[in-house]
């Protein structure tokens, strides 16, 4: 069986084709790395690849980087995602281009079947979710069966524990509205890009630094 059959089954077991999770950016392609127990992750496994940490049991897409220190366990980590020094991901699937900051934990704590209030449906075997572009602060801990909105910043966070069943939602900008209490309309010539639909953003876009 090769890399990618053993990805695509772990993407079925896992429940991904839930919302929450890039679709397209998550099908299987060659490329991708199944890390087994054991295995020794501490050089370049492509030239865009940088595993200097601990990664066992693990899915990880091109580009994704693991500082000296963190640890990646049963999980699956999409492209161009960077994992801070001393940061653990346990049991948890992150979409392309996320930031965990440097002593974070996803996935914290022992096993909690307290189902996501959002998702109780899709997610309640333990597994947390983190959205494309989010960046976690340092020293925040998420528990078990969270869901990670895509595009998260620090200021979303309301505080350094995120318990498990529990959402991280991106918190939509205040309109400046005039004194008369009507919203205010975007000038002439501008593009209105929404909360949630954010343009995509290239591969050469600068990381945000959440360490």
């Amino acid at each position: 069986m090769t890399n990618v059959d053993r990805r695509a089954i772990l993407l079925a077991g896992l429940g991904l084709a839930f919302g929450q999770i890039d679709q397209a950016s998550s099908r299987p392609k060659a490329g991708d790395l199944l890390v087994k127990a054991g295995d020794a992750a501490k050089t370049p496994l492509t030239p865009r690849d940088l595993i200097n940490g601990m990664v066992v049991n693990s899915v990880l897409s091109p580009g994704v980087r693991v500082d000296v220190g963190a640890v990646v366990r049963d999980s699956i980590i999409m492209f161009d995602s960077v994992i801070r020094s001393g940061a653990v991901v346990d049991r948890a699937i992150l979409d392309k281009e996320v930031v965990i900051g440097s002593g974070a934990i996803v996935g914290d704590g022992p096993y909690d079947d307290r189902p996501n209030k959002q998702e109780p449906g899709r997610l309640n075997t333990g597994i947390t979710v983190v959205g494309k572009r989010a960046v976690i602060p340092r020293g925040v801990r998420i528990g078990r069966n969270v869901k990670v909105a895509a595009d998260v910043r620090s200021s979303d966070f309301a505080g350094r524990v995120v318990r498990s069943g529990e959402s991280v939602d991106r918190k939509r900008p205040a309109r400046a509205g005039r004194t008369t209490g009507t919203s205010a309309e975007p000038a002439k010539g501008t593009v209105a890009v929404g909360a949630v639909g954010a343009a995509p953003v290239g591969r050469d876009k600068k990381v945000v630094d959440a360490s």
